[in-house]
């Protein structure tokens, strides 16, 4: 059996209005997941637009609203053990959100957690305290901690008196002595691309 409502102007506008909220809805349930994980797109057609005096069938509305529990059912949470990243401190940002920690090296305490009891990684410390935040990088394993480190290289050293009397030579060229001191220093405490800050978040449950 078909059913066919004919609806007025007033009902036509509830139905654009409910439609916007889930549109609306969906939307924001988008940029909260997306946040620090990507960007994560996704398009909603409505099948039926409905005008008024149109006759409208529950069939197309009802298509309307499967259309939108698809796209809902579709929008999944990053899995438990994620660590993105979080602009804390730019003014607007709302709490962190409810399952996520900051990951400075405290140790779960929620029961509902899987991580109860368990220290999540520090990757937080002050900038400029000697231990300053960790970056992230890829591995075949998760939760191996490197020190920082400088890749091994030389540099050339020319003087322009050779000790032994042959006159100006390169370093490794001389037969006779050898030149011993120091390449004058430079730089910073670290070693580190141009870069901000950011709060590493985990999701513990």
């Amino acid at each position: 059996m078909e059913i066919k409502i004919i609806i007025d102007d007033r009902i036509i506008d509830l139905v654009r209005v409910i439609f916007r909220k889930r549109i609306i809805a969906v939307f924001s349930c988008v940029c909260i997941i997306g946040v620090g994980v990507g960007v994560l797109a996704i398009t909603v057609t409505k099948p039926h637009t409905f005008t008024p005096g149109n006759v409208i069938f529950s069939d197309d509305v009802n298509e309307n609203f499967d259309t939108i529990y698809t796209a809902v059912n579709a929008i999944k949470e990053p899995p438990i053990g994620s660590i993105i990243a979080w602009h804390k401190s730019m003014a607007g940002t709302p709490a962190i959100p409810s399952g996520w920690v900051e990951c400075n090296g405290q140790v779960v305490s929620d029961a509902d957690s899987p991580y109860n009891g368990t220290a999540v990684p520090a990757l937080n410390n002050d900038a400029g305290s000697g231990q300053g935040g960790r970056f992230l990088r890829g591995n075949s394993a998760s939760g191996i901690m490197q020190s920082d480190d400088f890749k091994s290289h030389t540099h050339q050293i020319r003087d322009e008196s050779d000790p032994s009397g042959g006159g100006a030579l390169e370093e490794g060229s001389w037969s006779g002595a050898w030149l011993n001191g120091l390449v004058s220093e430079t730089g910073g405490p670290e070693t580190r691309p141009a870069n901000m800050s950011v709060v590493w978040i985990i999701r513990v449950k």
